[in-house]
C-alpha cells in the first residue's frame, strides 16, 4: 500500500496531467499541500520561478546554517576558480571504465523489497522521476558505505528546472523542478566528472555539464547555482558537514515507498510494468554483450503541425551488405506541439521500429528507446542519421575486443538526437543537438 506522502503526491501528479498549460496557475494550491506532504520535494509549477517555490519549501524545513542551498554558486565564467573548489572535493574512481561499470550496478542492483510483491526484489526507482531525487541519490551513495571504491559527492543544480523525459509528467513527458541531486564521481585519469543519474538518462554516465544542460534544456532562464557535498548532506537545506549517517539512511530507506508509484506511473504510460519493473530485467540475460541504442526527440514551436520530412537512423554491421533502419520518421501526418516526443516506442506513429536489424532480431523496446543484440562476430558498426536522403550524421563505432556479456556489461554505440520541427513541418537544420556516443564523429 503506498503510504500517505507519496499517495497524495502521484495523485497531484494525475492532477496536473489532465489540466492544459493555460490553466497551469490553478495548481498552486495542489503544490503547497505536496510541500507540506513532502518538505523537500523539488517540484516547480512550471513558469513559476524557482526562488518563489525554493521560499515555500523553506517554509516547511529546518535550515541548517551553512547549508548546501546557501552555499551554491552560480555556475558561470564568472566563478571559475570557486568551480574548481568544489569539484577538487569530488571523490575519484579509477578510470570511466570503472564509472561505467559502477554505473551499470547502482541503476541495476535489486536489492529493494517491494511492498505489494514481497517475493520481487527492485532497483531504485529511476524511471519514477517526477520527484523524490534526494531519496534516489541518498540510496545510490550509500550503496558505497562499504564498499572498496569511495562514496560518490552528491551534485545539487538549483534553477528554473525543465526538461521532457519519457517518464515525465502528461502526454508530454515534461519535468519541472527547483533543484535536482545525484551522485557525482571524478574520473581519477582525465579529472573529469561523471553524474550518475539513471533517472535523467538511463543508459550511461554523464559528463557535468552535459547533465546541467540537460536540467535547463526547456528553460527560458537557464542561469543555475550548483554546490557538491561530498559527505552525508541530501537535501537543500542539509549543512553538508554536519548532516549525519542517520539522516542520509533515513531517506534512503525511504525510497521503498516509492516502489508502487513507479510500477503505477508506468502503467499509466502504457508501460508493462510486470516486464519492466518485475524480476526480469530490463535487458533479456540472454542478449550479447554487444548492442546498438536510438532515440529520437522532435519538438514542436506551435500549437500543432505535421512533419513533411523524412528521418532515419540506420546501421549497418561489418557483416551486413546494406543499411539496416532502426527508426523510421517518413512523413509523419501526426502533429507535434511544442513539448511532443517522440521515440522508437510508438510503431504506429514512427513506422518500422528495428524492423529490420539485420542479423540482430533480439530487440527490446522500452517507452524511451530500443536496443538491439548485436552477433558476437561483429567488431565494428557504422551509423549514420540521414534527413530526407541526405546523410547528415556518420560515425564508426568500434566494439571493443571480448566485448561479450560478461558481467552484465554491455558495449554499443547510443543515438541520441533532438529536433525542432518548424511551422511548415520541416525541420530546423540549426536545431539539430545530440550525440552518437562511443563513436568516431564524422558529420555529413
Amino acid at each position: 500500500m503506498k503510504n500517505l506522502h507519496d499517495s497524495c503526491w502521484y495523485y497531484s501528479g494525475n492532477l496536473k496531467k489532465n489540466l492544459v498549460s493555460g490553466v497551469l496557475f490553478g495548481l498552486l494550491t495542489v503544490a503547497n499541500i505536496a510541500y507540506a506532504l513532502n518538505p523537500n520535494s523539488a517540484y516547480r509549477e512550471p513558469g513559476k520561478d524557482w526562488r518563489i517555490t525554493a521560499r515555500a519549501a523553506m517554509l516547511n524545513n529546518h535550515k541548517q546554517s551553512g547549508s548546501i542551498y546557501d552555499s551554491a554558486i552560480q555556475w558561470d565564467s564568472t566563478t571559475l576558480d570557486r568551480q574548481q573548489i568544489l569539484m577538487s572535493q569530488v571523490p575519484v574512481w579509477p578510470d570511466y571504465q570503472t564509472i561505467n561499470e559502477q554505473f551499470i550496478y547502482l541503476r541495476d542492483q535489486r536489492f529493494l523489497i517491494d511492498p505489494i510483491e514481497p517475493q520481487n526484489k527492485r532497483t531504485i526507482p529511476w524511471r519514477y522521476p517526477i520527484d523524490w531525487c534526494f531519496e534516489r541519490a541518498a540510496a545510490a551513495v550509500s550503496l558505497y558505505n562499504n564498499k572498496v571504491l569511495p562514496r560518490p559527492a552528491k551534485v545539487f543544480a538549483f534553477g528554473n528546472l525543465q526538461l521532457l523525459s519519457p517518464f515525465g509528467m502528461g502526454p508530454n513527458g515534461l519535468l519541472s523542478f527547483w533543484y535536482h541531486v545525484a551522485p557525482v564521481i571524478r574520473d581519477q585519469q582525465t579529472n573529469h566528472l561523471y553524474v550518475l543519474d539513471p533517472a535523467l538518462n538511463y543508459d550511461a554516465p554523464l559528463p557535468l555539464e552535459s547533465w546541467l544542460k540537460q536540467l535547463v534544456e526547456l528553460s527560458d532562464n537557464r542561469g543555475l547555482l550548483v554546490n557538491m557535498c561530498n559527505g552525508y548532506g541530501s537535501v537543500p537545506f542539509d549543512n553538508c558537514a554536519a548532516a549525519t549517517p542517520a539522516s542520509e539512511k533515513s531517506l534512503a530507506d525511504d525510497v521503498v515507498n516509492r516502489l508502487p508509484s513507479e510500477w503505477d506511473h508506468l502503467q499509466s504510460k502504457g508501460v508493462n510494468s510486470d516486464t519492466v519493473l518485475g524480476n526480469d530485467r530490463s535487458h533479456p540475460v540472454n542478449f550479447p554483450g554487444k548492442m546498438i541504442y536510438g532515440s529520437v526527440r522532435l519538438t514542436g514551436n506551435g500549437s500543432g503541425f505535421g512533419i513533411q520530412d523524412k528521418l532515419a537512423i540506420q546501421y549497418k554491421s561489418d557483416a551486413d551488405s546494406d543499411w539496416n533502419t532502426i527508426l523510421d520518421l517518413n512523413q509523419l501526418t501526426h502533429e507535434v506541439s511544442k513539448y511532443e516526443s517522440y521515440s522508437n516506442r510508438d510503431n504506429v506513429a514512427i513506422g518500422s521500429i528495428f524492423g529490420k536489424a539485420g542479423r540482430s532480431s533480439n530487440c527490446q523496446c522500452s517507452y524511451y528507446s530500443c536496443s538491439c543484440g548485436i552477433p558476437e562476430d561483429v567488431n565494428k558498426i557504422d551509423m549514420r542519421i540521414v534527413l530526407n536522403d541526405k546523410v547528415i550524421r556518420q560515425c564508426t563505432y568500434y566494439y571493443p575486443q571480448n566485448a561479450g556479456y560478461i558481467n552484465k556489461k554491455y558495449y554499443g554505440p547510443d543515438i541520441d538526437y533532438a529536433f525542432t520541427v518548424n511551422e511548415s513541418g520541416k525541420i530546423d537544420l540549426d536545431s539539430i543537438k545530440g550525440s552518437i556516443d562511443g563513436c568516431k564523429d564524422m558529420n555529413g
